[in-house]
C-alpha cells in the first residue's frame, strides 16, 4: 500500500519511529535568565524521537526574538525549519543560518544566538558515551558483523 499524506507511516515499537512537526508535542524551554542578553526570548521544544540507549535524540525547538549565549554540553547537529538566527562563536566568528541551512555545535563550547523574529530548527543531540564504554562496544560490534548488523546484500544475482 502506497503512504499519503492521510497515512501516517506505520511504526513498529522498539523499531522505527516516525514525527509530525505540526503534532508535536509542544512544551516551556526557557533559555537560562544569566544566559539572555538582549530581549525576552521565549522557546519552546518537543521530543521527535530517542534511540534505544538514550544518548541520541531529535528535538524541535524554536524560540523568539532575543539575544543570548547557549551553552552546548552535547554535540547538537541544527537544521533550521523557518526564520532566521545569526550564531557566534566565543572569538566572534559569525554566521547566519537560514531555512535548510544545517551546523554542527560541538560539545563544550558556547555560542550567542541573535535572533530578530523568530526561528524554529530540529537539532540531533548525541551525548558522548562514557570512554570505557567504546573499545566494549567495537569489541562486540565485531562479533556481531560490524556496527550495523544487517547483512551485506546478496549481489550474486
Amino acid at each position: 500500500m502506497r503512504r499519503t499524506e492521510e497515512q501516517p507511516m506505520a511504526s513498529t515499537a522498539g523499531v522505527t519511529d516516525f514525527a509530525r512537526l505540526s503534532e508535536a508535542a509542544w512544551r516551556a524551554a526557557p533559555i537560562e535568565s544569566g544566559w539572555i542578553l538582549a530581549g525576552d526570548p521565549v522557546a519552546r521544544c518537543a521530543e521527535l524521537s530517542r534511540s534505544t540507549d538514550g544518548l541520541a535524540r531529535t528535538m524541535a525547538w524554536d524560540c523568539s526574538a532575543g539575544r543570548f549565549r547557549w551553552h552546548n554540553y552535547v554535540d547538537e547537529t541544527v537544521h533550521i525549519i523557518q526564520g532566521e538566527v545569526h550564531v557566534a562563536d566565543s572569538f566572534g566568528r559569525g554566521q547566519d543560518l537560514r531555512p535548510g541551512d544545517v551546523m554542527l555545535f560541538r560539545a563544550g563550547t558556547t555560542f550567542t544566538w541573535s535572533i530578530t523574529d523568530y526561528v524554529m530548527k530540529v537539532a540531533f543531540l548525541r551525548s558522548a558515551m562514557p570512554s570505557v564504554l567504546g573499545p566494549v562496544l567495537r569489541a562486540v560490534g565485531r562479533l556481531g558483523n560490524g556496527p550495523s548488523r544487517h547483512p551485506a546484500p546478496n549481489r550474486a544475482a
